[in-house]
């Protein structure tokens, strides 16, 4: 984080960000280096949360593994309510759809 001694600019966001003025929005140096940055903070930052998911499955793991049994069976039950749900309701729709054209016959 920087800040221009100027009065065109001021840099106090956080990394690869910037609030610099338009005009040099549109210097393609200086797009690039802002996309560098910010591509080099997101790399960072992805890389921290695959070194923490390896931490919390290492610590936490099987514990998750339960929770995740437990969720998928409660879960499984509500899907499958929810597909005879929607099956009776096209049923209902295509009960509907026989009388009219029954009717228009």
């Amino acid at each position: 984080m920087s800040e221009c001694n100027t009065n065109t600019c001021t840099e106090k966001k956080s990394c690869g960000s910037t609030d610099k003025p338009r005009s040099d929005k549109a210097c393609p140096i200086e797009c690039a280096v802002d996309r560098w940055s910010a591509s080099f903070c997101e790399a960072m930052r992805q890389t921290q949360v695959e070194i923490l998911k390896e931490k919390i499955k290492a610590t936490w793991g099987p514990t998750f593994d339960k929770e995740a049994d437990a969720v998928i069976a409660t879960m499984g039950v509500c899907w499958e309510s929810t597909l005879k749900k929607a099956k009776s309701e096209c049923e209902l729709r295509e009960a509907f759809k026989n009388i009219y054209s029954e009717t228009l016959s």
